[in-house]
């Protein structure tokens, strides 16, 4: 699969925002604004077939030129803590719906709206609101009703997690989902606001499940980096959720096994693979063999 050139400038924007919001001296966010166009130059290098591949180097380029580790850390504990705060009410709006298991998908769904990799203009402080106004909107695919059979038969259920902050929604869907059979995946290494382990142990999923790297910090499932480990309990899972745009974009054309992705269309790019306007929220059954 080529890389669109729409995110070319995407990247860029970014890379911007994430300069503006961290480094104060003018020649400091110069020279690392350099150091990002330069990663960007090895776009089309071997080895960089999608949008989550070019993401692990380029934000591993910026977070050396910044000299953090983790630079996005703040707002990821930030809407962590806030989304925690909010468990009350969240778990209010489940318990009086006709069916808790829908409306924990519906939450778990509109959680993909904390991303500060299509919106680094997102603010972490309102993560709560926006996520509740997120769910009140329709689904453009929905097939939560099969994802909720598949889900009470299945003997082992591997969730692929996303975001940061996101995973407290995540956890409202796990806790509907059948006890000690769910096996969380985080990414290998901090990437733009994407769940780590220690992101994951903070949104309180330790108790509920096993918690697993990929083995790899790009920000989606790449089965040709992914560990050994990984990739058989990707392939020998009854069941895969997979939470996110870059989940979806990296797992669409190269996933041998029947995925349920659970996202929202933030790009032109996927709305043309989906056929689903930008902006859709989709609970969608992929199937490879048809």
């Amino acid at each position: 699969m080529s890389i669109p050139y729409e995110c070319l400038p995407c990247f860029m924007r970014q890379a911007v925002a994430l300069v503006e919001r961290k480094i104060r001296d003018d020649n400091a966010a110069s020279r690392v604004l350099h150091l990002a166009i330069d990663a960007l130059h090895r776009f089309d290098s071997p080895g960089v077939s999608s949008a989550p591949a070019m993401a692990a180097s380029f934000y591993s380029a910026l977070a050396q030129a910044m000299g953090e580790e983790d630079p996005f850390k703040e707002e990821k504990d930030t809407a962590t803590a806030l989304l925690l705060s909010a468990l009350p009410t969240l778990r209010g709006h489940i318990q009086a719906a006709a069916d808790p298991f829908a409306a924990a998908v519906r939450l778990a769904v509109a959680g993909n709206v904390v991303d500060l990799g299509s919106d680094p203009g997102f603010d972490s402080r309102r993560a709560a609101e926006a996520v509740l106004a997120a769910a009140e909107e329709p689904l453009f695919t929905d097939h939560t009703r099969i994802l909720k059979e598949k889900a009470a038969r299945a003997a082992s259920i591997l969730y692929l997690g996303d975001n940061a902050g996101e995973v407290v929604l995540d956890r409202l869907l796990i806790e509907h989902l059948p006890e000690n059979k769910v096996v969380f995946a985080v990414r290998g290494g901090p990437v733009i606001n994407d769940v780590t382990a220690g992101d994951a142990l903070r949104a309180g999923l330790g108790p509920l499940c096993k918690i697993v790297s990929t083995g790899d910090p790009s920000p989606g499932v790449l089965l040709d980096r992914v560990s050994q480990e990984f990739h058989s309990l990707f392939l020998d899972a009854d069941l895969v959720i997979a939470k996110g745009q870059g989940n979806f974009e990296s797992l669409f054309a190269s996933s041998p096994r029947e995925i349920f992705f659970l996202f929202k269309v933030k790009c032109r790019f996927i709305s043309g693979l989906t056929r689903a306007p930008l902006g859709s929220q989709m609970v969608l059954e992929f199937n490879p063999q048809g």
